[in-house]
This record gives C-alpha cells, sequence and structure tokens, in this order.
C-alpha cells in the first residue's frame, strides 16, 4: 500500500557551517556572547531548575539554549509556579530564569474545560495575556536583541508594543494556527519577524496556509541528545515482546487503536506485553472537537472517549486520568487487562531504560503530530518505530526503512504491522539500527541550532547593532 506521506525530514537544510556574524572581529570570529536572545516559555508549564524537563515544549528550549550558550548570551522567562517568587532569578546550567506572574493555573484550566465556544479557549487573543504583558516589562528592561518565543502567537501584539525594535521569533510546535482562517492565522504571525517550526511538515502547511504573510517560516526541527539515548544490549530486548507507547495518553494520540491492536494480536502472542508512558487524561473537548474538524480518526477518538452531554464535560473534571483508563479497557477481555501496564509519567532521563527493555516504539496518534519527540528517542536508542501515516511523523518515519506507517486509526493494519515485525526480529533490528543512523546524523540538538542560529543570524543581520542597545550581564537581575 502506497503512503500518502513522504520522509520529509530529509529535505530539511544540512546542519549549516557555522558562519561569519555581524558581530565577529576582523578575523572572523565571533565576539564572545555579544547577542542577547530572551526566550520567552510557554505560560502553562514552567521550566525546572533541578533535574530534567517534563514537558516538551520545556526539553526543547533547555536544549537549544544548551546548544547556543558558547554563541548567544540567552535569557529564559517562565511562569512562577508552585510558589516560586516572581523575579527570582535562578539557572538551567547557566541560564537565567526569571520566573513572570501567569494568573491562576487552575482558573485558566477551568474555563479551558468549561468554554462552549467553537475556538477553544486556548486559541484566543485573551490567553495568558498578563503573562505575556508581564514578560514584556521585563523585556523592556533588560533590552535583549532578540525575543524567541515558544508556541503562542497571542504573545505578539503585546510584546511587538512593548519591544517595539526588537525582532519577534515565534516557534510553533503544532499545526492549530493551520486550522484558523488564514486571513486571521496571517494577521497572528504578522509581529514575528520570522517563524520556526519542529517539523517540515508543519513549516510547509503553514506556508500554504498564510501566504500573505511577510516573514520567513523555517523548519529547524527537533533533537534528541545522543549521550542520553544509546542503543541497549539486545539480550534486553530479547526478554519479551513488549510494545511501547511514551507521550500524553490522551485519545488524540490514539491509545484505544493501540490497545485495540494488541487484543488482535494477545492471544497469538502469549508473551506479548504493553507498556504506556505518560501523563492519562484529556484535552478540553472543545480543543479536541476543533482538531477533529476534516478528521475522521480524530473524531472517531472524541465520540468514544469522552463520551457525550453532560458526561462528557464531568469526565474531564472527576478523576479524568482513571476515566479514561476505564473507557480504554473497556473492550478488553478481563483476561488481558494485566498484560496492559500504564506506567504514569516518567522523568526525561529515565527514558533511556525504557526504550532499551521495548521491542518496538508505536505511535498511533489521530491527528496530525507537528513532530513526534519520542519517535526521534525511540530512533536513537536503536528501536524499531511504528506510527500513523500523518504529519510530522513522516518526516521521521521512513516505511520500510527505519520503520513502518499506517493509516490513522486503522487498528487493524497496525496489528498487521506489529505481527510483521514480532515475526521478523532481523527486520526489526535493522529497522532500529537505521533509525539510530538517522536520528544521530539529523535529530540532534546541534543540528538543530544550528539551522536555528542561521535564521537568528539572518533577523539580526536585519535589524539595529546588538552594540546599540548593550545592557551589562546584571540587567538580567532587575
Amino acid at each position: 500500500m502506497k503512503r500518502k506521506c513522504v520522509a520529509n525530514i530529509a529535505r530539511l537544510p544540512a546542519s549549516p557551517a557555522p558562519h561569519r556574524r555581524h558581530d565577529a572581529t576582523p578575523d572572523g570570529k565571533a565576539s564572545a556572547a555579544a547577542v542577547r536572545v530572551a526566550f520567552i516559555s510557554q505560560p502553562r508549564d514552567g521550566l525546572s531548575t533541578q533535574g530534567p524537563q517534563q514537558g516538551s515544549v520545556a526539553i526543547v528550549l533547555a536544549a537549544l539554549t544548551q546548544s547556543l550558550s558558547s554563541r548567544y548570551r540567552s535569557i529564559a522567562l517562565a511562569p512562577a509556579l508552585n510558589g516560586q517568587p516572581l523575579g527570582q532569578v535562578t539557572s538551567i546550567d547557566g541560564l537565567p530564569i526569571h520566573h513572570v506572574a501567569a494568573g491562576s493555573r487552575k482558573i485558566e484550566k477551568a474555563l479551558e474545560l468549561l468554554d462552549p465556544r467553537a475556538m477553544p479557549r486556548s486559541l484566543r487573543t485573551g490567553y495568558y495575556r498578563r503573562y505575556f504583558e508581564h514578560a514584556g516589562a521585563v523585556l523592556a528592561r533588560v533590552k535583549p536583541d532578540l525575543v524567541h518565543v515558544m508556541s503562542w502567537a497571542q504573545a505578539g501584539p503585546v510584546l511587538a508594543r512593548q519591544l517595539p525594535d526588537v525582532p519577534l521569533l515565534l516557534h510553533l510546535h503544532d499545526d492549530m494556527l493551520t486550522r484558523l482562517d488564514p486571513e486571521e492565522a496571517t494577521g497572528r504571525l504578522d509581529p514575528f519577524a520570522a517563524v520556526v517550526t519542529c517539523s517540515q511538515w508543519l513549516a510547509d502547511s503553514l506556508r500554504r496556509h498564510v501566504p500573505g504573510y511577510r516573514g520567513e517560516i523555517t523548519a529547524i526541527g527537533n533533537g534528541i541528545d545522543p549521550t542520553k539515548f544509546a542503543r541497549g544490549p539486545e539480550p534486553e530486548r530479547a526478554r519479551g515482546s513488549r510494545l511501547l507507547m511514551v507521550g500524553r495518553i490522551s485519545p488524540e494520540k490514539g491509545p484505544h487503536v493501540l490497545i485495540d491492536a494488541f487484543v488482535r494480536l494477545a492471544s497469538a502472542h502469549p508473551g506479548l506485553m504493553l507498556d504506556l508512558v505518560g501523563p492519562v487524561g484529556f484535552l478540553p473537548l472543545s480543543q479536541a472537537r476543533f482538531m477533529s474538524r476534516r478528521m475522521p480518526p480524530m473524531a472517531e477518538a472524541v465520540a468514544r472517549l469522552y463520551g457525550s452531554g453532560p458526561a462528557a464535560l464531568w469526565g474531564q473534571l472527576a478523576r479524568p486520568g482513571e476515566r479514561l483508563k476505564e473507557r480504554l479497557l473497556a473492550g478488553v477481555p478481563v483476561e488481558l487487562r494485566d498484560r496492559i501496564r500504564f506506567l504514569g509519567p516518567q522523568p526525561h532521563d529515565a527514558l533511556n531504560d525504557i526504550y532499551r527493555h521495548a521491542g518496538m516504539l508505536i505511535q498511533p496518534s489521530v491527528w496530525k503530530e507537528a513532530y513526534g519527540m519520542p519517535v526521534a528517542e525511540a530512533m536513537a536508542a536503536g528501536l524499531p518505530v511504528i506510527a500513523s501515516a500523518d504529519g510530522g511523523l513522516c518526516d521521521l518515519v521512513e516505511h520500510g526503512k527505519t520503520g513502518v506507517l499506517v493509516p490513522p486509526g486503522d487498528a487493524a493494519a497496525l496489528a498487521s504491522a506489529i505481527a510483521s515485525l514480532l515475526a521478523d526480529p532481523v527486520k526489526a533490528r535493522a529497522y532500529g539500527m537505521a533509525g539510530r543512523r538517522k536520528a544521530l546524523e539529523l535529530l540532534t540538538w546541534e543540528v538543530a541550532a544550528r539551522r536555528l542560529e542561521e535564521v537568528y543570524e539572518n533577523l539580526l543581520a536585519r535589524s539595529v547593532a546588538p552594540e546599540a542597545r548593550f545592557m551589562p550581564a546584571k540587567a538580567y537581575s532587575s
């Protein structure tokens, strides 16, 4: 069966060689960390100052700043959570973090869940507006040379008013803007001098959707740390047939499709196990319905797992994780349920050991994933991957080379793909090795950082020279 998607990651530009910057010395060497970049983290998730980051966007921010640390002087602004004092400057491996008021997460979450309107609250212009206003006020004192905004285009108009001479860069991790009217989506992007995306698929989709946008849209990809995801010894994987899903366990990720496929295979493979790693719960119903437009597999997931009427709302408010588990297991024979394990969220630095004990990674998403961080990590760990043939997953998985692509929402096709790898461990191992080679060559943070650096340099070359706005490092503590 031909797949509609292709491996677009190969079309990403090769890691650009370091080049002379506009602030270079006459011999071509860049002056030490003269350019100041301010990263604004997304408002609903904080940055951990101890231990590994937990959210995918936080992982991206921390990894990119670390990869760029020798070339740029960076600061991060993040919401003050868990009692962190406002304005307190902490550090992640030398990256200063300024904690900013973001309002009540509980209130914002309740508003997201209860909002009955068609457009989800997370796309509305007022979403976490206070957070972006407070972040802009901090940066108006710091005077950075460039502001890198994670995820939320709503920050654009606020920051443009407070920092009129500073180029703004938007970093997108999903395709939600492409679901707005093209004119409205273009207006959301207009305050930004450029946009970077986590995949070539997302960059291409956005360009088609907003042809009137005047800035550059560039795919930089995401990354993995090769030192953290090493291929495990083969005997670890030979202990049993273990299927693995990693990430948010929620309807749009397709856990129901994977569980259906597992049930189809379980009797013929008595040693087969299924591990689901990640937090279990629902996205706000309004957002899930918005995402399901023109996407039958996603619409089926919403109808099956959210329910309808008051039950759909109640299921998000009262024990949502347990309720979703109950609905996912409703069609599973009792004798098979102890072979399906919900392992919950795990520290990011514990994932390599989890990958080492798995036979293959399954990413059965029923919506258009913009990237698929667990897929890249599993590839780096040498695991074969089976993924839905849609969105950014096609940038990562090359069908018949590093894994298998199957139609989204098709449990029979997924079961067949799993069975084919179980029956042919030599092929499965070859897919895993090919995936690891690809990950080490194209999917590292250093590769993504070099692509990002090229975007930075193009923006800075068109803006006021950083020396004109220089402030000493102590300004970051204001």
